[in-house]
This record gives C-alpha cells, sequence and structure tokens, in this order.
C-alpha cells in the first residue's frame, strides 16, 4: 500500500510556497497574508509571476518570521529601555538619528511600533549602545 504525504507535511518540504501553503503554514487567513505582503514597514517578501500567481520563498518567510518576531519584542520594550535607547540616539547618533529619536518620543503606541518596525536595526543598535565596552 502507497502511503500519500500529508499536505501540512507537503508545505513544509517546498522551497517556493503559494499564498494559500502561507496562509495554512502560519495558521491564518490568507487576507492576512496580502496585509503581510503589502506592509509598509517590513512586508513579506514574495514573488508575482503572473496576475494571480504569487510565490513565497521559504527561506524568506522564515527569516521574515525572525525578524518579525525580533521586532515584536522591541515594540513592547519597557519605558526604561525606551529612554535608554533615546539617550543613546541623542548621545551617539548622528543628526538623522538624533532626529529619530525625538520622533520615537513623541510617538503614541501605536506610531511607535511603526517606527520600531521601520526601523529596528536603529533600535537595536542604539538600545544596546552604552553596554559596548
Amino acid at each position: 500500500m502507497v502511503q500519500k504525504k500529508s499536505k501540512a507535511k507537503d508545505s513544509q518540504d517546498k522551497e517556493f510556497l503559494t499564498l494559500l501553503d502561507v496562509a495554512k503554514y502560519l495558521g491564518v487567513n490568507i487576507d492576512t497574508i496580502y496585509s503581510y505582503i503589502n506592509s509598509g514597514g517590513k512586508p513579506l517578501p514574495s514573488m508575482r509571476l503572473s496576475r494571480k500567481k504569487i510565490l513565497v520563498e521559504k527561506k524568506d518567510l522564515d527569516k521574515w518570521m525572525d525578524e518579525k518576531k525580533e521586532t515584536d519584542k522591541l515594540v513592547r520594550m519597557s519605558s526604561g529601555d525606551r529612554k535608554t535607547m533615546y539617550d543613546n540616539m541623542q548621545k551617539y547618533g548622528g543628526s538623522f538619528v538624533v532626529a529619530l529619536s525625538e520622533c520615537f518620543l513623541r510617538a503614541d503606541s501605536n506610531n511607535f511600533a511603526k517606527l520600531c518596525v521601520t526601523f529596528s536595526e536603529y533600535v537595536t543598535k542604539y538600545l544596546y549602545q552604552g553596554e559596548k565596552k
């Protein structure tokens, strides 16, 4: 008797996934996948092959998920960490970073999250800047 692989396992073994495969893999609705692809901050990398065919490379999806986890941690940082980041940006940053720090300082929680997603490299760098010896 020949056994068939389960569809869930198939999507984990593929190098490229359809959007439906990605939705099943992540356990979300396909509309959520479209919003991830079209997001302004760190969109989910994808390739449009035709008008109706969009693929996501599995390794890009895994990398995007790892980055999303890290960014989610940054968004939920404590007020003390926010103050440390602001102080380090003011002390060690160039003119752009100093101006950006003012945006972080004045942002409401929703816009702070958007700033963290868009400028996650700066957040990580200046959050831990003072710890370098």
